[in-house]
């Protein structure tokens, strides 16, 4: 496998040796991911598309499961009940390498479904190469970039699929390269290339194999690896040895891993803590239950996280990155991203756990997705401008709700609803927060049905910015008898100190001396318990600012 890998990286390192010369080009962080059977091996390369660091990195494989399913799975539509499927809310292009006429119609069939459960401004580019892949592998795929450290992504410390990550800027990122690298086998001799969802016995439906992996293109793939000793193939976790794993690209998770828990909920990510990178600890998790959970995913799935296929014996290419087969056999609805496909078995919906967890991911759903879920409430976001919130919200197609209620959190204080909105289905909404105190919000949404019910919708978090150095509120209550309070922010990471003194300057308390970090919000707390009557003063004093309050104490 090392020949095959070495040569497809100096076939892919010569036009982007020419690239490098340019020196206009915006260097950030962008990783390449391998898409040719090299599982877990990783060579950097500096080159420059709107400035780029990237690298290989493993795909994910479709299978051919032994026996005959007789199952059909049929469109979202049908499964949600709806008389026809949506209009598209994304553009997929598809470039053909290799491949006869024969299954072109079948793999456009297949985008065609995918162009209306996910939505973006940006088109969404595909290699498709029809070439020969190792024996039973159908379908092999994944993203071929990743992003991160750039202010349009999410959560700028974690990787995501370039194709997501052009959603969120709203702007081609990798120029003329494509965003999805696929492979499909031509050495597979039992090809039902049909688009009717009836491929007899002995044959499998490349449609099928198609939508699975665009799948992991989109999003659909994890940045884990098991290290199995055997180096012939790539060294997945390096410097180590056989029962390792690893977590992490770079130092960074994929947004995919940030949901996968152990089967005690445990964060799976998790390398200064319960799981180091590389370690065996990892290893054994890796190769134990692990599961999907999410906001989303939790809606869909009846409150409960969603199980992956991880069996007892790591399979490199299928393992995590894919639903449990056991859980999703032939014919369930959320089918899809199973590890393998029956013959006679056909699928062709993502399914609403697919949909529910290309959400959690961060993707926009489009109808076809909205409708499996019955969502009330989509995409829901935050934009702070100097003291105000900007939050927009979308309801669903399906939702019944009558109003939407917005909750506004101030730190830890009580929740209290802010706003009242009257909503439609399939409506955008936007409701502005103005002119609010600097410190950390939460805002959720809580969705009324005709009836009086209430749901609890998404949240989000939104920081104020401090203008000034710091912001001490006045003491209350003051005079004060029992206790009193203030609350302290800082702009910047500081240490700071605060006391109580008499008049005459003689030190009664120490309150506070602690490094504090900006929008925290921290409390200063006065009993006045075993102090006389009298003026005192609260001296608060940081690395960039000072302040003094009069206090007053009653009896």
């Amino acid at each position: 496998m090392r020949p095959l890998c070495t040569a497809l990286l100096l076939l892919w390192a010569a036009p982007l040796a020419a690239q490098s010369a340019l020196t206009s080009a915006r260097w950030t962080e962008m990783l390449a991911l391998h898409a040719a059977q090299c599982e877990h091996h990783a060579e950097p390369m500096a080159v420059t598309v709107e400035g780029a660091q990237r690298q290989r990195w493993i795909t994910h494989t479709l299978r051919a499961a032994p026996y005959d399913a007789h199952t059909h799975v049929p469109p979202s539509s049908v499964l949600a009940g709806l008389s026809k499927s949506a209009a598209p809310t994304a553009t997929i292009n598809v470039t053909y390498n290799g491949f006869p006429n024969g299954p072109q119609a079948a793999f456009q069939f297949a985008v065609d479904i995918w162009e209306t459960h996910v939505a973006s401004s940006v088109p969404i580019n595909v290699s498709a190469t029809w070439r020969g892949l190792d024996d039973g592998v159908l379908g092999s795929a994944g993203a071929s970039f990743i992003d991160a450290s750039e202010n349009y992504l999410p959560r700028q410390d974690t990787w995501y699929p370039i194709a997501l990550a052009e959603s969120f800027a709203g702007r081609n990122l990798t120029g003329t390269d494509a965003d999805i690298l696929a492979s499909f086998n031509s050495d597979f001799p039992n090809w039902y290339f049909g688009t009717d969802g009836k491929p007899p016995a002995g044959k499998y439906d490349f449609a099928t194999v198609v939508l699975h992996e665009i799948g992991h293109g989109l999003g659909f793939f994890d940045g884990f690896g098991y290290d199995d000793g055997d180096n012939t193939n790539g060294d997945e976790c390096p410097t180590v040895g056989a029962g390792f794993g690893c977590a992490g690209i770079q130092g960074r998770p994929v947004i995919f891993d940030r949901f996968l828990r152990d089967a005690n909920g445990n964060p799976l990510y998790d390398p200064a803590g319960r799981y180091p990178t590389p370690s065996v600890v990892l290893g054994d998790a890796l190769r134990a239950p692990i599961r999907f959970d999410g906001t989303t995913i939790r809606l869909a799935s009846g409150d409960i996280p969603v199980d992956l296929y991880a069996p007892v014996t790591f399979e490199s290419g299928s393992s995590i990155a894919h639903l449990d087969e056991a859980a999703f056999p032939a014919g369930h609805p959320s089918s899809l991203m199973t590890p393998r496909l029956a013959a006679a078995e056909s699928i062709f919906s993502p399914g609403a756990l697919t949909c529910a967890l290309f959400r959690d991911l961060g993707w926009t759903l489009g109808p076809d997705c909205e409708g499996l879920l019955g969502v009330d409430v989509l995409d829901f976001t935050a934009q702070t401008t100097g003291d105000d919130v900007k939050l927009t919200f979308r309801t669903g197609g399906q939702t019944t709700a009558v109003r939407i209620e917005v909750e506004q959190q101030y730190f830890d204080q009580m929740a209290r609803v802010v706003e009242t909105v009257a909503v439609a289905p399939g409506e955008t909404y936007t409701v502005t927060r103005s002119d609010l105190t600097p410190g950390r919000y939460r805002f959720r949404l809580r969705v009324v049905e005709a009836g009086g019910a209430v749901l609890f919708g998404p949240e989000v978090e939104a920081v104020v910015a401090l203008r000034d150095l710091f912001v001490l509120s006045p003491l209350a209550p003051n005079p004060f008898q029992g206790e009193a309070s203030a609350t302290l922010q800082v702009k910047s990471r500081q240490r700071v100190v605060a006391r109580l003194y008499d008049v005459t300057g003689r030190l009664v308390t120490q309150l506070l001396n602690s490094e504090l970090a900006p929008n925290t919000l921290v409390t200063l707390r006065l009993s006045g318990g075993d102090l006389a009557s009298g003026v005192y003063l609260l001296r608060v004093v940081g690395q960039e600012f000072a302040e003094t309050r009069q206090v007053v104490v009653v009896r």
